[in-house]
């Protein structure tokens, strides 16, 4: 099975494919992981058009950048097994939303499950507070999240609609001490969702 597993910044993607990584060794599963952003770099550096990840929102052009997302897409819609493709649905930019998954794109990826994982957007604000290693990541309100998380929503049942591809909504609202599964509480219960998707 392929499935995309995506968030708005903020909602510890990192953090779940961790425990999802855990539970698949402990289930005997085998998943393989590709993260969409390392395969455009790796793209990128392979042309020769940068040499490392700061420079990609600098010296790659929108229409190098379209480029090397369709060879990340056609290259990850060549692996084989249960993958998890970590990604962004939506892309934030100064004139609005943009598909991070446009048409020729989702359907080089051929998706089975798209996995979108939600959280309190309140939640979701004071851990981007908190996060001091990203200084590049705009400033956003807890409404302006929630919006985010809603525009995904739409862009998601858009993808698996030209794919024929199911569409998976994770919601992380109850807050963790109330889960009793301890720190990392909303991230463990994502990955046992998810896990059980290959479990089918």
């Amino acid at each position: 099975m392929k499935l995309i597993l995506t968030a708005v910044p903020g909602c510890g993607k990192t953090t779940i494919i961790k425990f999802v990584k855990k539970y698949a060794t402990e289930k005997n599963i085998e998943i393989s992981f590709a993260n969409f952003g390392d395969y455009i770099f790796e793209a990128a550096r392979a042309k020769g058009l940068i040499e490392n990840r700061d420079e990609m929102r600098t010296k790659i052009s929108k229409n190098e950048y379209e480029e090397l997302q369709q060879m990340a897409a056609d290259k990850i819609g060549q692996l084989k097994g249960n993958i998890i493709i970590d990604t962004h649905c939506s892309v934030k930019r100064k004139e609005g939303y943009y598909p991070g998954l446009p048409e020729t794109i989702i359907k080089a990826i051929k998706p089975d499950v798209i996995v979108l994982i939600e959280k309190d957007p309140e939640f979701i604000a004071k851990l981007r507070m908190g996060d001091k290693t990203r200084t590049t990541r705009d400033v956003e309100t807890a409404e302006e999240i929630s919006t985010h998380q809603e525009i995904n929503r739409s862009f998601a049942a858009a993808y698996a609609a030209m794919t024929k591809a199911s569409v998976n909504i994770i919601e992380e609202y109850i807050p963790e001490e109330k889960l009793g599964k301890g720190e990392f509480g909303h991230a463990k219960d994502a990955a046992e969702k998810i896990i059980k998707l290959f479990e089918i």
